[in-house]
């Protein structure tokens, strides 16, 4: 049941316990429920998806997925297929499933790197993972995240207080509370939450940028969870914010920088060996995140970021 259902409402609602109860006593309502689940996720594959997060970056900043022709695409394919299915069971499943009515850009399917080509077996084991079925914000009532007990469990089930190895996160919690709107609303703690995170994506921790890149596998939650990062740190006001996307880049712009500095290229964060096997070449998605907005540009000329990119493309 877990993988038909985004871990947001498995870590929170009390409802699916008493669901799946239902069901394995031969309920009715309960057996239809679980069917229009089924459904539901049916309709999530055959969703249309990028097939990388680069692509997927660039079609959501440009001006074709804001046009009336392409979400009239997109609601065709949404219309086709198990959806008829799915609205006869509708009124059975209601109490299980809030209602979707619209989406944002381009799908949460899973996605393969970007420097390997499909590998179909891989790609279809991995649209099994919980991560591939999350919603998006807009999918949960906003009452939701009014509840600032809820919204401090969810701080306490990312476990990124309390444990220092990034491994043992809950990528799936920390994707919901980047995407919440409570997260904005910068407190001791959530400022706390913020930085750890900023911490693990800082090349210079040797953290993130030293996980190894799987040819032909599905790129980690941890790589989607960069970009919503980035989303909050350039939505807020608040200068801890500014603060530390500034100092976030900084690090970034000094790697760039040991690229024609240093004696060795090759021993340098964004060698072309590192580039190729681990997740530095998502520094260069976070960049485009960063162009998505003037603030954001503003920080990367501060940074000097732009300057030693055409350095290194004049070299």
């Amino acid at each position: 049941m877990h993988t038909h259902l985004p871990p947001d409402i498995c870590c929170t609602s009390p409802a699916l316990p008493t669901l799946v109860s239902h069901a394995t006593l031969g309920n009715q309502q309960a057996n239809a429920a679980v069917a229009a689940l089924q459904n539901y996720q049916k309709l999530l594959r055959q969703r249309p998806a990028s097939c990388s997060l680069f692509l997927d970056s660039i079609i959501q900043g440009g001006a074709l997925i804001q046009t009336r022709l392409f979400r009239r695409h997109l609601n065709v394919q949404e219309q086709a297929g198990p959806v008829l299915q799915l609205q006869e069971t509708a009124e059975a499943a209601a109490f299980a499933v809030p209602p979707a009515t619209q989406f944002r850009g381009t799908l949460d399917r899973s996605r393969l790197d970007s420097v390997s080509s499909s590998d179909e077996s891989n790609s279809q084991a991995s649209t099994s993972s919980r991560s591939s079925f999350r919603l998006k914000r807009k999918f949960l009532p906003q009452a939701f995240f009014d509840n600032f007990r809820a919204f401090n469990r969810l701080l306490t089930d990312s476990r990124v207080l309390s444990q220092a190895d990034a491994h043992l996160w809950d990528w799936d919690v920390i994707t919901t509370i980047l995407r919440s709107n409570l997260i904005r609303k910068l407190d001791y703690t959530q400022g706390k939450f913020l930085k750890r995170l900023v911490d693990f994506y800082k090349p210079r921790n040797n953290r993130f940028s030293h996980q190894d890149l799987v040819p032909g596998q599905s790129l980690p939650t941890y790589v989607s969870a960069g970009l919503d990062l980035i989303d909050v740190l350039l939505s807020s006001n608040e200068l801890e914010c500014m603060r530390f996307i500034t100092d976030y880049f900084s690090d970034i712009s000094q790697q760039l920088a040991a690229v024609t500095t240093s004696n060795r290229a090759h021993d340098c964060l964004f060698s072309p060996q590192h580039m190729n096997n681990t997740m530095c070449q998502q520094y260069f998605l976070y960049i485009g995140r960063m162009c998505r907005t003037v603030k954001g540009i503003e920080v990367l000329k501060n940074t000097t970021v732009f300057e030693y990119l055409i350095n290194l493309s004049d070299g």
